[in-house]
């Protein structure tokens, strides 16, 4: 287990977790928020994804809720390339996260809030992050009313951020700052 908090818990993702990712990213109301329903996943293309050679430099986790897998979460350094895009200072240890809950039945209950405050506090305390950035797409209200609860700011707008179902779409970048 990488942390628990409450009724949350989040472990590392192994290959007996790829047939939820596919069934999590098979499911409309996922995609539309999280690489589009446009794209498709089965077990090969997740396992060629999510295959530890190809996830250099990136914990992939499962989310966990009152014991029940229900989301993916994923943490990294942000290579200098992207702190210089952004703006950021080299210098500064900065991680970058993504994630989703799978299970939609879940949504709307305060669960991703507070698996970004954990995960928040985890990178700050346990990894000694200075930063932490996402980058929801600007229409994603929920995803960045969850971020602001957990303490980010809009820092930076991203305008043609990221293709998503076809068309280049704006995101904002925001930033958590610790306050050590």
């Amino acid at each position: 287990m990488l942390f628990e908090k409450d009724l949350l818990s989040v472990r590392l993702l192994t290959m007996q977790d790829y047939p939820l990712l596919v069934k999590w990213l098979s499911q409309s109301q996922v995609l539309e928020f999280y690489e589009g329903r446009d794209q498709s996943y089965n077990m090969a293309k997740i396992s060629r994804l999510y295959g530890s050679k190809n996830l250099r430099g990136i914990t992939a986790c499962i989310v966990e809720y009152r014991g029940e897998n229900i989301g993916y979460v994923q943490f990294y350094a942000l290579p200098d390339q992207q702190k210089n895009e952004y703006g950021l200072r080299k210098e500064e240890l900065i991680y970058g996260i993504d994630l989703f809950i799978g299970e939609t039945s879940f949504w709307n209950r305060g669960i991703g809030t507070l698996l970004v405050t954990s995960l928040v506090q985890y990178l700050e305390w346990d990894c000694k992050v200075h930063r932490i950035v996402a980058d929801p797409f600007e229409w994603n209200v929920r995803a960045i009313r969850c971020y602001e609860k957990a303490g980010f700011r809009k820092w930076k707008y991203l305008q043609h951020h990221e293709i998503h179902e076809g068309t280049w779409q704006n995101s904002w970048l925001m930033m958590y700052s610790s306050a050590k």
